[in-house]
C-alpha cells in the first residue's frame, strides 16, 4: 500500500493527523472546506473522517503543515500510467513530489519559488478512465510541466487554491527578510 508518511482515501489509504485534538484528519478537514468554501463536489467513495472546520485564514497554514508533515499522495502522470508520489515541502521551501529513482534525469525537488502556477487542467497522457477534473499541472520555472492526478476534486481544489496562499505567504515573507 502506497504510503507517504501517511496515506489517504480509498484507494490510498486513510490518515488521522493529531494536531492536539484527538483524531482529527487534516486532510479531511482540507476537503472539507474546498466543499464548502471552493465549491468541490462532494464525493459519494470518500469514508468519512473527523474533520475540523477550518477558516480562510487557518486553511493556508493548515495545507503547509500537511505538506510539511506528512505529505499529500498523488499521483504522477504521464506516457498513460500513475506513479504513486507524495507532495511534500521542506522548512526551506524545498517542494519535492518523490521517486524512488536515484538517478532520474528529471528533477523530483524544486525551490517553491520555481512554482509558477498550479492549474486545474485536464491532460491526455495520465491512466485511462481518470477523471479529468481531478488533474492539476504544475508550471515548474515555465520549463516544465508536473502532470498530477489527485485522488478527488476536492483534492485538486484544495492543492490549486492552497498553493497559491502558500506561495503569496512566502513572496510576503520574502519581502520582509
Amino acid at each position: 500500500m502506497f504510503n507517504c508518511a501517511c496515506t489517504v482515501g480509498p484507494f490510498f489509504g486513510g490518515c488521522d493527523e493529531l494536531v492536539g485534538e484527538e483524531d482529527i484528519d487534516l486532510h479531511e478537514s482540507l476537503r472539507l472546506y474546498a466543499r464548502r468554501q471552493l465549491g468541490a463536489p462532494e464525493d459519494p467513495w470518500a469514508a468519512p473522517g473527523n474533520a475540523r472546520e477550518l477558516t480562510s485564514d487557518t486553511f493556508g497554514p493548515t495545507l503547509r503543515f500537511v505538506l510539511e508533515r506528512s505529505g499529500f499522495p498523488v499521483l504522477k502522470c504521464g506516457n498513460g500510467k500513475g506513479l504513486k508520489r507524495c507532495l511534500m515541502l521542506d522548512k526551506n521551501d524545498m517542494f519535492t513530489w518523490g521517486s524512488k529513482k536515484v538517478s532520474s534525469q528529471h528533477p523530483t525537488a524544486v525551490p517553491l519559488r520555481q512554482i509558477k502556477e498550479v492549474s486545474r487542467t485536464a491532460f491526455t497522457d495520465g491512466p485511462s478512465g481518470a477523471n479529468p477534473n481531478a488533474m492539476l499541472i504544475f508550471n515548474i520555472n515555465n520549463t516544465h510541466g508536473l502532470k498530477i492526478l489527485c485522488e478527488s476534486e476536492a483534492d485538486a481544489v484544495v492543492l490549486s487554491h492552497g498553493f497559491s496562499i502558500i506561495q503569496q505567504d512566502a513572496s510576503r515573507d520574502a519581502s520582509r527578510s
